[in-house]
């Protein structure tokens, strides 16, 4: 079996399973959150290993180039393309020196990429040139503080040649990296702060936007959305995303109000509480329900929890003995 073959059956392995089932929604929910409404916009899809951000982005109405350094995994991405019967270009190409000429992209997405480029400033410069002023550029990353990344250090540490390259990022790391190229840093959020345990998965997924909005420490997935400068006198003709609103910094009092409702959306239905409380009673009963909401599920993961650390789940990924299977601008499946 050739190493894209390899890759290919990796990824259907992994979103096959109940561990990348969920864990592929939360990031896909987030990365759409982060990108907004793509319709009628040029983006680079960086890294687009098999094509499913690719086909997705294109099926909303982008028009789409995905680009990486593997033609096989091109030639993988353009079949899943045709099948799904959407139009995206292909490129060969690698982070560090993008076969663009300058501004031609609205939007360029990366996704478990820059992990593994050796020189990500001059990464994020190459984006940053490839964008038009007020285009966007949305980085999907792996967290550092998380069980996912500290298992995966230590396999590096044991010989496994692709975990030994991977640089995992904290939140401060990508503003850094995106401020160095010029961009305007919007947000950086997380996702998949739960072990890598189907059992456990199951029983903190409902939690994880909720933290999402309280903190990016523990996330195994992080994303940051930045955008180029808008050229003097011109205004940025970038729609923003639906959830724009929600990324611009808020007083204090309204991110704790805003984290109450999003907590309370996941919370189940009391019927003993009126449909419609008074405005001042609203807060209390919501951070009530919160607080029951989030003890059932913490019991539900002790209760759970001693039965599965002995059966810790494989992501197809950890399966890998080296980096053979992986190069350097391809992603991982995510």
């Amino acid at each position: 079996m050739t190493n894209a073959a390899s890759m290919t059956r990796a990824y259907a392995d992994w979103r096959a399973s109940t561990l990348g089932r969920i864990t592929d929604r939360l990031e896909d929910a987030l990365l759409r959150d982060m990108l907004g409404d793509v319709a009628g916009r040029a983006v680079l899809d960086l890294g687009c290993g098999d094509g499913k951000l690719a086909v997705r982005l294109a099926a909303a109405g982008a028009h789409v180039v995905g680009l990486d350094a593997d033609p096989a995994m091109l030639r993988a991405a353009a079949s899943r393309a045709a099948a799904a019967g959407v139009s995206v270009q292909f490129a060969t190409g690698r982070a560090e020196a993008l076969p663009f000429m300058a501004g031609r992209f609205d939007v360029v997405v990366a996704v478990t990429v820059l992990c593994f480029v050796p020189d990500a400033e001059t990464a994020f410069r190459e984006i940053a040139r490839v964008l038009r002023p007020g285009g966007a550029v949305v980085i999907g990353e792996l967290g550092r503080w998380s069980l996912w990344a500290f298992r995966r250090r230590i396999r590096g540490w044991l010989g496994n040649r692709l975990w030994r390259a991977a640089h995992f990022r904290t939140g401060g790391e990508l503003r850094r990296l995106a401020a160095g190229a010029g961009l305007e840093v919007r947000a950086v959020r997380g996702a998949v702060f739960y072990p890598p345990l189907a059992a456990l998965a199951w029983a903190m997924a409902p939690l994880d936007p909720w933290l999402g909005q309280i903190t990016n420490v523990g996330a195994a997935f992080l994303v940051l959305r930045a955008e180029k400068p808008a050229e003097a006198g011109c205004g940025s003709p970038t729609a923003s995303p639906s959830s724009h609103g929600r990324l611009q910094a808020r007083p204090k009092r309204q991110r704790r109000i805003g984290i109450a409702r999003a907590s309370h959306m996941m919370a189940p239905p009391n019927p003993d509480i009126s449909e419609h409380p008074s405005a001042g009673a609203r807060p209390t009963l919501t951070i009530g329900l919160d607080a029951l909401f989030l003890r059932d599920r913490l019991r539900m993961v002790a209760a759970v929890s001693g039965a599965v650390l002995q059966a810790w789940d494989v992501d197809p990924r950890e399966s890998w003995p080296d980096g053979r299977h992986h190069t350097q601008d391809q992603a991982l499946p995510h």
